[in-house]
């Protein structure tokens, strides 16, 4: 009370005010978004995920809990809608609430433009999507492969080598390649509600998930 009167601290806690007031606002509009998301669940997929939330009571406090910090951190206001998708599918069963989490840290670490791009190269299938796998490498949704085949072997070694044309034995590309894995194209047909290609992972996961449950059982 009697700090606000000190002009500084009364100017440092209008700021304050201002900023959290603005915060609860975009705050609203994450939710809202991530609302309206998943306005076209089924009463069926909302009545067993109310169920899973009722006998589980961790899992209710987790989904609970990293949803509103996961909305309230995104950086951009397209993400919202985005998660709901991914949200969505794990609600359908689409995806395991693991694959959620993974799924959710890429849309949120990512930049929207970055993510948009990688859908539409994986969308049109015109050129190569694989020129984001180095950096989708770390969210666990790419993978390494080492392609030696450019490289002219003689006998058990690499020997012989010219000295005035190491290039023809030694080309300039490296040999490590970054491959996107099917967790990428579950999460891409995920974003654009539709099938990516000929394979459907959706239901390729949805397969994989029941089959690992059978064995666990």
């Amino acid at each position: 009370g009697i700090l606000k009167e000190v002009p500084i601290i009364g100017t440092i806690t209008g700021v304050a005010k201002t900023v959290i007031a603005v915060r609860d606002k975009l705050l609203v509009r994450k939710i809202y978004s991530f609302l309206i998301g998943l306005k076209d669940v089924s009463f069926e997929e909302r009545q067993k995920f109310v169920d899973d939330l009722e006998n589980n009571s961790n899992y209710q406090r987790q989904v609970g809990e990293n949803l509103i910090m996961l909305l309230d951190r995104l950086d951009d206001l397209d993400k919202p809608f985005m998660i709901s998708k991914i949200f969505k599918a794990h609600l359908r069963g689409d995806i395991n609430y693991h694959q959620f989490l993974r799924f959710a840290s890429v849309i949120d670490r990512m930049l929207v433009k970055d993510l948009q791009n990688l859908l539409e190269e994986i969308s049109s299938q015109k050129t190569s999507p694989h020129v984001f796998a180095e950096y989708l490498y770390p969210f666990g949704l790419s993978k390494i492969e080492f392609d030696d085949s450019s490289y002219v072997k003689a006998g058990s070694g690499f020997t012989g080598i010219r000295k005035n044309n190491p290039a023809k034995y030694f080309p300039p590309q490296s040999p490590v390649q970054f491959k996107l894995s099917k967790m990428t194209y579950l999460l891409a047909q995920i974003l654009l509600s539709r099938k990516v290609g000929i394979e459907d992972y959706v239901e390729t996961n949805r397969k994989d998930l029941k089959n690992a449950s059978d064995e666990e059982e």
